[in-house]
């Protein structure tokens, strides 16, 4: 039985994890190759998860989000 997109989405981050069963792994993949939508989403996940490994863990300074916060509320002036 083939996935339906929600359920495909649904089971990315597993299947970028490497949990899913092999029958699992199996119809994602089947999905995945005939759904361009879908097959885009999984490439933007892995795109997301790439660059997010990357991040540094440093730590910010407490004066940076109210500071933050003040400008975005206002950006428009």
């Amino acid at each position: 039985m083939m996935l339906a997109c929600r359920e495909m989405t649904e089971l990315t981050t597993d299947y970028l994890e490497r949990q899913l069963s092999w029958w699992d792994r199996m119809r994602f993949l089947m999905h995945i190759g005939m759904c361009g939508a879908c097959w885009e989403y999984v490439r933007g996940m892995k795109a997301v998860l790439a660059n997010f490994h990357r991040i540094g863990t440093e730590v910010v300074p407490p004066e940076v989000p109210p500071e933050l916060f003040d400008r975005f509320r206002n950006w428009k002036r």
